[in-house]
């Protein structure tokens, strides 16, 4: 991506002004690319040629603004199951990459495919193994996987505001024309942009790897099967170069210049309720990240408060740290959550997510200075952080206060290769970061201060008509813990903690783990403001 480069070093920090709500989703589709294993743009491609198809057939534009945004919000519910699809071989972006636009009705065609994305990740041997084990086991899960895709999709969908016709294209992107797909509708009776954007996928994801000819073929050949036949049937074979690219040039501009209008803003005010959006998509990646965002922002509003920060300076802080992992989605589990000692390679990976969030939300103009701050959240004072190692003076106060609360809440929070700490530990371990030189003093006495008051809030009133006991199993369900391992954990039979979860998706109105998961999110159910002590994992 050419435009985003260069990154500036400057650390001022400023307000937002009012922000593009297509800008913030077009962000949050490159996260999603990132998810699947992709090259940055490939949603923005696929919407894009979504457009130029809706265009040619002259839809109406209901159906046009459903090719928009459902383009953009495609593939968002992706990292709601990286848990599920790790199993097979720890790399679950490497996974999607394979099974991305594929035919399910073909088996040897995923076959090669998972096999091929799987070899690139993992090698030969271990690629064989586990596409075994995904040829296996993977029809299984499938359906719920479609199914968590498309009910995190639509969550999002209608927290952002989005009319019923994009949140009914979002519930049916996982369709196929012969019914065949996850809720057996088929023909006409799949919203006609979900059709659109089905071909346009195939399109984008094929159009890198094959020629004009060989492209065509395949697309005549899935005619009837998954694709509209009469939509493939109508498409101008000289139009197939809009299929295999679209220049060097990014595809940014041209999309957000496709918006429908009256196009969405939200005022300065709202912009945060936009970015807890962002946060909880990004939160999602793994049980033990839940709530992380929130968390992290909850602590440095209030110290940097306490600090008599400008108010300007505030915002862009709560900004960064509901934003600061949207790159999180290019960590495959097999790393993010791995219990073993990283190696340098898989370290540096993993790290390599500061700078992908930077450079993301860097696209949005009006929030340049919460992308600066957001990819400092992990740089310390002595140049041992990353993704730029700067130090002292290189880091404002703001960054400061970032690091500590961001620190301090994961050291609460469990994961894989560590029990969560308790407060009285994570206050000793960020006091001996400070003596160290690795933290600032009064940005981590402001964090402790306000991770103090806050732990002593009495227990809120739940949502929903929740019971303390059915948080506590939603949680635990939230972190990915089956049945019986909920059972066990709260010494209650696998069938009472049945009966809890059947309960608790009736009062939520969710269906998967996934969309459980979004709402413990929505809600703040982990961190100290839910009221409740936070469940070590």
């Amino acid at each position: 991506m050419r435009r985003v480069a260069h990154l500036p070093d400057e650390n001022a920090n400023h307000a937002t002004g009012d922000v593009r709500i297509a800008e913030l989703v077009a962000s949050m589709s490159l996260a999603t690319d990132l998810g699947n294993g992709q090259p940055l743009e490939t949603a923005l491609r696929c919407t894009l040629l979504g457009l130029r198809l809706a265009e040619a057939a002259g839809v109406s534009a209901a159906d046009r603004e459903a090719v928009f945004w459902g383009g953009l919000l495609r593939f968002v519910g992706c990292v709601g199951t990286s848990v599920e699809e790790s199993a097979f071989g720890g790399d679950d972006l490497a996974l999607r990459a394979g099974l991305l636009a594929v035919d399910f009705a073909d088996p040897p065609a995923v076959a090669a495919r998972v096999q091929a994305s799987l070899r690139a990740a993992l090698g030969t041997a271990h690629a064989e193994a586990e596409t075994r084990g995904f040829l296996e086991h993977g029809p299984s899960i499938a359906p719920a996987v479609f199914a968590s895709h498309c009910e995190v999709a639509s969550r999002l969908a209608a927290r952002l505001g989005m009319p019923p016709h994009v949140i009914g294209t979002v519930n049916a992107l996982h369709e196929r024309w012969d019914g065949r797909g996850l809720d057996g509708l088929a023909a006409t009776d799949i919203p006609l942009a979900a059709r659109i954007l089905k071909l346009a996928e195939v399109g984008t994801v094929y159009g890198r790897v094959l020629a004009r000819d060989e492209l065509r073929a395949l697309i005549e050949r899935r005619a009837g099967s998954d694709l509209d036949p009469e939509l493939v049937r109508g498409f101008d074979p000289d139009g197939l170069d809009a299929l295999s690219a679209f220049g060097d040039e990014s595809v940014w501009d041209q999309v957000l210049a496709c918006e429908p209008t009256p196009r969405r803003r939200v005022a300065e005010a709202k912009v945060i309720e936009l970015a807890r959006v962002l946060a909880d998509y990004s939160d999602l990646k793994s049980p033990y990240t839940l709530g992380h965002a929130r968390g992290v922002a909850a602590l440095a509003q209030s110290a940097a408060e306490a600090m008599a920060l400008p108010a300007d300076d505030i915002l862009t802080l709560e900004l960064a740290a509901l934003l600061h992992d949207l790159g999180r989605a290019s960590i495959p589990n097999g790393i993010l959550d791995s219990p073993r000692t990283l190696n340098r390679v898989d370290r540096e990976r993993a790290q390599r997510h500061a700078y992908e969030s930077e450079r993301i939300l860097s696209l949005i103009p009006s929030l340049s200075g919460v992308a600066r701050l957001a990819g400092q959240a992990h740089e310390r004072l002595d140049g041992s952080g990353y993704h730029r190692g700067l130090q002292g003076s290189g880091l404002s106060t703001a960054a400061r206060v970032l690091s500590a609360a961001n620190a301090y809440r994961g050291l609460i929070e469990g994961r894989a290769y560590r029990p969560a700490l308790t407060m009285p530990g994570a206050s000793e371990r960020l006091r001996s970061l400070v003596t160290a030189g690795v933290l600032d003093r009064e940005a981590v006495e402001a964090v402790l201060h306000a991770a103090g008051d806050r732990s002593a809030r009495r227990i809120r009133s739940l949502p929903a008509g929740l019971t303390p006991r059915e948080v506590e199993v939603l949680r635990l369900l939230a972190r990915g813990l089956t049945n019986p391992q909920i059972g066990e954990a709260l010494t209650i039979s696998p069938r009472t903690a049945q009966q809890h979860v059947r309960h608790i998706y009736a009062k939520i109105g969710a269906t998967t783990r996934a969309g459980a998961t979004l709402f413990v999110a929505e809600h703040d159910l982990l961190g100290m403001r839910a009221g409740l002590p936070i469940v070590p994992h």
